[in-house]
């Protein structure tokens, strides 16, 4: 079945000027009686004014109408930010927006008024660095011309490094010692989840980087989490540490890649993890970069793996062409899925696609094992010039 677009029309204005710079949109759309949505208007106007050397402000406003999730009423946004740089390692950025909806008869406006803002500082400078970040969403913040990932929490967030440059160290160009806290914490004040981490790096000369990292956390589980098939964590909260330590090595070599190690704590029960992706460079034109990930859980709850086993492969035809591959096991699922894909760009800016997919059943079955789905894509870009 092919649902036609559902866009009337729509018209942009965009302007600067005198250190403006103005943007308008207005769209609307028909009814749509498939997806059960009324025919509707989208409108957003943005002001941005430069201030200072390289800092702005500026300011939102956005309409739908009617608005999506409160039936005929019209939703509405408004808001004014901020960002502001200084010298060439200190900025500084703010935001504070509300939304509204007209609810004829509504006995308390405020029930459909709510407001999110957000500040933030930042000092990156080579030997130290300070952040900062505070941000609130409200319980019904809703711009409806736009995207909220997530409504009715707080957020505090500070991190602090110092990074020096040794010169008696042999081999080390930089160590860095960081240190963190990520709190978590919903609108009636109490903690969702709280995350104290601190990591010790070094940056060696020949670009490799060695880390090690211990993580202290906290978790009110508000509803049941599944880890792996078998292992769901309840509800409840849950207080656990991890360390884990890193290799990073350089992409100049001809075997890239990093390697991690993980351990301790967890829900009440213990994870151990290995990972390694690697890249290597077998000729010019061939570049294999495996992948494996290992994850055994062992908690009050059950125990389980999780692991990842694959490999990518590109090789190159041309400057303009090349061919890729991808195989992949994933355990949770038991199932092997493969990609292929033809890229040519025959002319600048145009381009040919051939792409193939399956993903086949390994659980418990006969050789060679049953597809579970398979598709085959031919696309074709053509860039034309007037």
């Amino acid at each position: 079945m092919c649902i036609r677009d559902s866009i009337l029309g729509g018209a942009r204005l965009l302007s600067r000027g005198r250190g403006f710079q103005v943007g308008a949109l207005q769209m609307r759309t028909e009814d749509s009686p498939i997806a059960q949505a009324a025919a509707t208007d989208f409108s957003v106007i943005r002001v941005n004014r430069d201030v200072l050397r390289r800092s702005r402000i500026g300011a939102i406003a956005t309409r739908r109408a009617p608005g999506a999730s409160v039936g005929e009423a019209d939703n509405y946004s408004y808001g004014a930010d901020a960002a502001f740089n200084f010298f060439s390692n200190v900025s500084m950025n703010a935001y504070w927006a509300k939304t509204a909806s007209d609810l004829p008869g509504a006995p308390d406006a405020s029930a459909a008024k709510e407001q999110s803002y957000r500040g933030a500082f930042n000092w990156n400078a080579d030997g130290a660095g300070l952040q900062a970040e505070h941000l609130y969403v409200g319980d019904h913040f809703n711009p409806e011309v736009g995207l909220v990932r997530r409504s009715a929490f707080r957020r505090s967030y500070g991190q602090a490094r110092y990074s020096p440059r040794p010169k008696n160290i042999r081999g080390v160009r930089k160590l860095f010692f960081e240190g963190s806290m990520d709190y978590y914490e919903n609108t009636s004040g109490a903690v969702e989840s709280r995350e104290a981490q601190g990591n010790v790096r070094l940056e060696l000369t020949s670009s490799d980087q060695l880390n090690t990292e211990f993580s202290n956390q906290f978790e009110h589980l508000r509803a049941p989490f599944t880890v792996t098939p078998g292992v769901t964590i309840p509800v409840g909260d849950y207080s656990f540490s991890q360390a884990r330590a890193s290799w990073f090595m350089s992409a100049s070599r001809r075997v890239s890649g990093f390697v991690s190690v993980a351990g301790g704590e967890f829900y009440g029960g213990t994870l151990r993890e290995f990972a390694w992706r690697g890249r290597v460079e077998v000729s010019p034109s061939l570049s294999l970069e495996p992948q494996i990930s290992l994850n055994h859980v062992d908690t009050p709850y059950g125990a389980g793996d999780t692991n990842v086993i694959g490999a990518r492969g590109t090789y190159t035809l041309t400057p303009r062409m090349f061919v890729a591959a991808l195989l992949q096991y994933q355990s949770t699922t038991k199932s092997f899925s493969s990609n292929v894909r033809f890229r040519w760009e025959y002319q600048p800016g145009s381009e040919l696609f051939v792409v193939y997919s399956d993903a086949r059943d390994t659980n418990d079955t006969p050789f060679p094992p049953p597809i579970l789905n398979r598709s085959f894509v031919v696309k074709v870009t053509k860039l034309f010039q007037f």
